[in-house]
């Protein structure tokens, strides 16, 4: 599980892709974002995003986000993003759905 908090913006996109875009690479692996604390996507963050879930699903894995802040979860949805990614309302709920 990955916990993020702040911001997923230009200032911290790399740094973010770096981190996770390794776990996502490994076959099989179960990856779980858990957004509690995150208070903002940029455009190019629900990219990468997209990018990684994909990479994970290539991999043969799991890629999922948990307690999205309503905000957030609004703009995915204009974007059209909740249809593609798996979105989880709590922590336990996405650990019990990824065993």
């Amino acid at each position: 599980m990955v916990y993020l908090s702040g911001d997923i913006d230009a200032a911290s996109i790399g740094e973010f892709q770096t981190t996770v875009e390794p776990l996502c690479k490994e076959p099989g692996s179960k990856v779980l974002l858990e957004c509690k604390s995150l208070n903002y996507v940029n455009s190019t963050g629900f990219g990468v995003l997209f990018t990684l879930n994909r990479t994970c699903q290539q991999n043969g894995g799991v890629f999922a986000l948990c307690t999205l802040k309503s905000k957030i979860k609004m703009l995915m949805k204009v974007l059209g993003l909740v249809e593609l990614l798996t979105i989880y309302p709590t922590q336990e709920d996405a650990l019990e759905a990824m065993k």
